[in-house]
């Protein structure tokens, strides 16, 4: 989403939720899913999702990247 930069928070915020609406096919799901909306830098937002949504959403013509969170195990207990 970074080629649409919005310099009104709101409008961004509005943007992210209508991106996830077009796939989540529910504003209420939408809303649950969005964790954090990125407004400072870029337009970007963090959603839940599963790897079918994430990949539909990667496929939309705004969209630059989707990058899924890795979960690290911990090696010890000692630092």
């Amino acid at each position: 989403m970074g080629r649409r930069k919005h310099n009104d928070v709101e409008l961004a915020t509005s943007a992210h939720h209508q991106l996830l609406t077009s796939v989540l096919k529910s504003q209420e799901a939408a809303r649950d899913s969005i964790i954090y909306s990125y407004k400072h830098g870029f337009s970007g937002f963090a959603a839940k999702l599963t790897k079918s949504q994430a990949q539909k959403i990667a496929e939309l013509p705004d969209v630059l990247h989707v990058v899924p969170n890795h979960f690290y195990k911990l090696h010890t207990t000692r630092s």
